[in-house]
């Protein structure tokens, strides 16, 4: 608005000077009035910029109130406030899940025996008691990839094999109670949401206009991604605790482990998955 404003003073002061200097110019000097007409067109074409300036940020704020209303349903339909969002979202989770996990196993190699997956899904049930989504499946696969790594994807997790390797049952379920902390909490949804109003802004605003809207959420996301982490973490250790059967220090020790830096990325092999990084606390403040 203030750039704006700047901008619309000066267009009124250009105009006013250029008004002041041409009204006596003498019809028959022809430079002067030529050069007068010329700096009228320019005059008239900046104008006519601003105002599309001032309508494309009329846009622009309307799309970033109804980002921030997107956002305020899934934050209502955490608190429970609406049960009926709670309900939709839910649906369009198990509608979108398989969708992702699809296209996220192209070009990847899942590994684990028979044996391996029945001992993942094994602890996972020694976790689904404590789950705030009860009715909500889930599935867990090892990506064969050295790198620490694990993350979730509506309802589907994926842990690397270089995290399996490092860690033991503990740490491993408190890796497992993370990613399903992340899913309960919705956090996926949230980024899809922003994702969807980001590519709505890119569409409909002008490069400029759009590239600063959504410079401006990217770094409000690095802020939300954070405390998404330490929602995480809370909710993971909250269902640790509730299981007990020795699980309850897993993700103290797992992050013991990263900050002495005993979850050195190895060299990769295996193809790993091209997931783009998003900003983490560090393993002290987490």
């Amino acid at each position: 608005r203030s750039t704006l404003e700047a901008r619309r003073q000066s267009l009124e002061n250009a105009v006013r000077q250029h008004d002041q200097e041409c009204s006596w110019v003498p019809a028959d000097d022809v430079s002067r009035v030529e050069m007068c007409r010329s700096r009228s067109n320019q005059l008239q074409g900046e104008v006519q910029s601003f105002f599309i300036a001032l309508d494309d940020f009329d846009q622009a704020v309307k799309l970033a109130v109804a980002s921030a209303k997107l956002i305020r349903i899934v934050d209502a339909a955490k608190s429970g406030i609406t049960p009926y969002v709670y309900t939709l979202f839910d649906e369009i989770e198990t509608l979108l899940g398989p969708i992702f996990a699809r296209r996220f196993e192209k070009g990847i190699e899942i590994v684990g025996d028979a044996q391996t997956n029945l001992y993942m899904q094994r602890l996972l049930q020694r976790l689904a008691m404590h789950w705030a989504r009860p009715g909500f499946r889930y599935t867990v696969k090892i990506v064969k990839c050295d790198e620490v790594n694990a993350h979730a994807r509506l309802g589907h997790i994926y842990v690397y094999s270089g995290l399996v390797e490092a860690v033991n049952e503990a740490e491993f379920a408190a890796v497992l109670a993370h990613e399903i902390s992340h899913v309960e909490a919705r956090h996926s949804l949230e980024t899809i949401l922003r994702v969807v109003v980001q590519d709505l802004i890119t569409g409909v605003l002008p490069g400029e206009l759009s590239m600063l809207l959504v410079q401006g959420m990217e770094r409000e996301e690095v802020q939300l991604s954070h405390e998404k982490e330490f929602e995480a973490d809370r909710l993971a250790q909250e269902k640790l605790n509730r299981a007990r059967d020795g699980l309850s220090a897993g993700l103290v020790t797992f992050f013991e482990k990263g900050r002495r830096r005993l979850l050195r990325k190895a060299d990769a092999s295996g193809r790993c998955p091209p997931v783009s990084p998003s900003p983490h606390p560090s393993w002290e403040e987490r």
